[in-house]
């Protein structure tokens, strides 16, 4: 009987401690005026894979104002 609960209760574990660390790196790059400027930031999202890159892609942007222009760009690493 433990040779049956043993190996079902690591699998069940294993299929529920699928969260894990996501690095989200986004590249954040600001246009004034024809003066351009980059830079990366990176945020860690505690989900599962497919939610921590729906999440981090959510997070990308791109938006003018008159002469000021700004993006980011993020994808998980």
């Amino acid at each position: 009987m433990k040779k049956i609960y043993f190996p079902l209760f690591f699998t069940l574990l294993s299929l529920g401690a699928c969260k894990k660390d996501y690095s989200c790196e986004c590249i954040v790059s600001q246009n004034i005026s024809g003066f351009e400027q980059k830079s990366t930031t990176t945020t860690t999202i505690h989900d599962k894979k497919s939610k921590a890159k729906e999440e981090c892609e959510s997070m990308s942007i791109s938006q003018n104002l008159g002469t000021l222009s700004q993006s980011a760009s993020c994808s998980l690493k």
